[in-house]
């Protein structure tokens, strides 16, 4: 048998000496060895998964290979005893082999039949007389058994078995030690034991656990896969939490058996082993382990998505089992030396992966969210100054290694895959299960990548939901930052809370070819809420594109000292006293910019795009910008004292966001507008002839100003913090307005110039 695993500490041995020292110091003291003699008396036994009682006990003489001889057989009694005349051959191979009879289990006492058999294998000799046949024997048997040696039963196979038991759990033996029925002994019973017997009684009792746990979560199993299954636990050298949140459950049902423990002494118990004092064995029941990544994937290589809302941790310190399940990461970036997170005693449902990324489930179970080292040289988790979380389900993790050899322009479509169990909204009532045609759209400009999506939901009655990009989705406008991610607080459309979830992303893969997304609640301290999911390429890279920008047309242009000029640009500020060219491009510091775009207006007032030359600009390349204009001085005497005036929109420009040296987005987001102005007011409804208010909608959001942002020049202006616009009012009749409207959709920003005229 291998030792016991290097992840999960080595804890049956460290558990069963902290349960010895605990019994020891309580009750005074621990008995010797029980004396062992140096005659033949008869050779006795127990069956002890509970006091299995009517048990056949068959005693086999092995050959090398495994051939049995029978050389007794006897029943045990209602204390699952027995007793055979001691006829053994010394430096004989014997099997032990007890099934039948029933017990009751040890956790709640139900009565059950012995379903599969008890197994010892021992080397007779003068100290081989008493067996205790149980699931810790029958799992040094299965070690034995599983070997692929044609002679495994030898001597020599079975004194090495013995050997590498005997370090593994400091036990000289699977069978030869007294069994104390801990459960329920008495006071003098346990002071009698000796710490040997103390450690091997707990050690059968933890198995006794681990059976009743396996069992109660997987219904319809048998007694023989729990005992293959609490073998595999023995014998990994790795962390696997398929079995690891079944024995730490049935550990903790086993110790709340005991009625000679106080709650002081079962709290210490628990701390020595790295669990909570007040540790819950339910928390466990719901657990599940499925799934597991296509191939192994390399600690340290892949990156955790941070949920959304929470800044992205850039770290590569990742950690997962043997079945590719994220178990530990970085709480941090890279090399800076703080804790791990590690999901000890928990499982990890739902597991997919391969090289390029990961997704799956936490659930029920403890974690560890601070003080976890982990040294990275042998992968070995040190948790001796944790400090344990509940873990209460439906927590979820996406991990990726981010994009590489990203194409110089192109499009790609990357559609839903994969995903883990449906979300639960914020007030739990409704369950959102990613549906197709789910899809996020890369667009490559001069290898940047920019991202569109649009998620399509579906609940339980069959709802549909959504969470969309701003735009087009075939026209993507978010810009990926340098991780490779992205992410959105949008909200879901038609929930109740509409700003209950939001979602982070990562780009994967050569090319961009995969993205892993996790959503989450907006909120750090729900539960069961949500999903992670992986989209892959759907077919080949399109077709290399560039957004193009009407030319526009602006009627007949005046050269007028007096006009504002608005233009977003490195130098920043208004321009006034500007002209403008035949074409109506407006002329900056008497040069005419490389490209106008989109130009909408008249000699009153316009709208545009530009992109500036480096002459213009404190910083090389061209960056786009939009700009408004409108003529006039506004005298403060030209303004009613009361009332209001309404504008309607009539020309805007696309949305545009922008990164150095590209045009990257010609969507015209805003598809409708209102700019009202009531005069005299401050705040809205109080008289005062020096302020006014402008308000502004958008695609139907209404945004106002506050009062004193309405100047007598006929300026508006005003920041919501995400949200911000400022504009002017023409001269004259005041017929034109326009207004700069500008959005934080972070990690981008946007931008657009609306033109409005006044209504009648």
């Amino acid at each position: 048998m291998t030792r016991c695993s290097r992840h999960f500490f080595g804890w049956l041995k460290l558990t069963s000496a902290a349960f010895a020292i605990t019994f020891i110091v309580a009750c005074g003291g621990g008995g010797s060895d029980v004396s062992e003699g140096v005659s033949a008396p008869p050779l006795t036994g127990q069956v002890v998964k509970g006091l299995t009682r009517g048990a056949t006990v068959n005693l086999f003489e092995l050959s090398s290979e495994g051939d049995k001889r029978p050389v007794a057989s006897k029943q045990t009694d209602s204390n699952g005893s027995f007793t055979i005349p001691n006829n053994l051959k010394e430096g004989i191979v014997y099997l032990f082999e007890a099934q039948g009879g029933e017990y009751n289990d040890e956790i709640d006492g139900m009565r059950t039949i012995l379903s599969a058999p008890l197994r010892t294998v021992f080397i007779a000799g003068n100290n081989e007389r008493h067996f205790t046949l149980s699931a810790i024997s029958e799992s040094f048997t299965k070690s034995i058994e599983n070997e692929v040696s044609a002679n495994k039963w030898s001597t020599a196979s079975v004194s090495a078995a013995l050997q590498q038991f005997r370090d593994s759990f400091s036990l000289r033996s699977p069978h030869g030690i007294k069994f104390i029925d801990i459960q329920k002994a008495t006071t003098d019973q346990i002071n009698n034991a000796s710490e040997e017997e103390l450690q091997f009684s707990f050690q059968v009792g933890f198995s006794a656990g681990f059976v009743h746990e396996f069992l109660k979560r997987r219904p319809g199993s048998n007694l023989t896969l729990a005992l293959e299954d609490y073998y595999s636990f023995l014998s990994t050298d790795s962390f696997d939490d398929r079995l690891n949140s079944i024995q730490t459950a049935g550990l903790v049902r086993f110790i709340d058996t005991l009625s000679l423990i106080s709650s002081t002494q079962r709290s210490s118990i628990y701390n020595q082993i790295g669990l909570p004092s007040e540790v819950d064995a339910n928390l466990f029941s719901s657990a599940e382990s499925t799934g597991s990544a296509v191939s192994a994937i390399p600690n340290w290589t892949l990156r955790y998505l941070s949920p959304p809302g929470i800044s992205t941790m850039p770290t590569t310190d990742t950690v997962f089992n043997d079945r590719g399940a994220l178990i530990a990461f970085r709480k941090g970036e890279v090399g800076n030396g703080v804790d791990f997170s590690f999901v000890g005693s928990s499982s990890v449902a739902e597991v997919s992966g391969d090289i390029d990324f990961s997704i799956g489930r936490w659930n029920y179970g403890y974690s560890y969210e601070d003080g976890v080292r982990i040294d990275r040289s042998t992968g070995d988790i040190n948790t001796s100054n944790r400090i344990g979380a509940p873990l209460r389900g439906g927590t979820v993790y996406a991990a990726g290694t981010p994009a590489t050899d990203l194409p110089v322009c192109g499009k790609i479509e990357l559609l839903l895959e994969e995903q883990t169990r449906p979300a639960t909204s914020f007030d739990g009532l409704s369950r959102l299960r990613l549906m197709n045609p789910s899809r996020i759209v890369v667009q490559f400009v001069n290898g940047a990548p920019l991202v569109s999506y649009d998620f399509s939901f579906s609940d339980e009655n069959g709802t549909l939901y959504s969470m969309s990009s701003i735009g087009d989705i075939d026209t993507p406008v978010q810009r990926v930052d340098s991780t490779m991610e992205f992410g959105s607080i949008s909200a879901i459309s038609n929930l109740p809370e509409r700003l209950s979830f939001g979602f982070r992303a990562m780009l994967v893969g050569a090319g961009s070819s995969k993205a892993v997304i996790r959503l989450e609640q907006n909120s750090r301290t729900a539960s069961s809420t949500g999903l992670a999911a992986v989209f892959k390429a759907s077919g080949a890279l399109q077709n290399c594109f560039t957004p193009t920008f009407s030319r526009g047309f602006v009627g007949s242009l005046i050269s007028d000292p007096t006009a504002y000029y608005n233009l977003r640009d490195a130098g920043g500020g208004g321009w006034s006293g500007l002209s403008f060219s035949s074409n109506g491009s407006p002329l900056i510091g008497g040069v005419n910019p490389d490209a106008i775009f989109e130009k909408s207006g008249n000699a009153i007032a316009g709208i545009g795009l530009m992109a500036l030359p480096y002459s213009i600009r404190s910083i090389p390349g061209y960056l786009p910008a939009v700009y408004t204009y409108h003529t006039g001085d506004i005298n403060f005497d030209d303004w009613p004292g009361s009332g209001s005036v309404n504008y309607e929109l009539i020309a805007s420009t696309p949305f545009l966001v922008t990164d150095p040296n590209v045009l990257i987005s010609a969507d015209r987001l805003i598809t409708s507008g209102n700019l009202r102005i009531y005069f005299g007011q401050s705040p809205l409804g109080s008289p005062n002839p020096d302020f006014g208010i402008c308000q502004l909608t958008v695609n139907g959001e209404v945004l106002s100003a506050a009062p004193e942002s309405f100047r007598p020049g006929g300026l508006c202006s005003a920041n919501f913090g995400s949200v911000s616009f400022d504009g002017g009012i023409s001269a004259g009749d005041h017929q034109f307005a326009v207004i700069r409207y500008r959005r934080d959709f972070s990690p981008f920003k946007g931008e657009a110039a609306l033109l409005f005229r006044r209504l009648p």
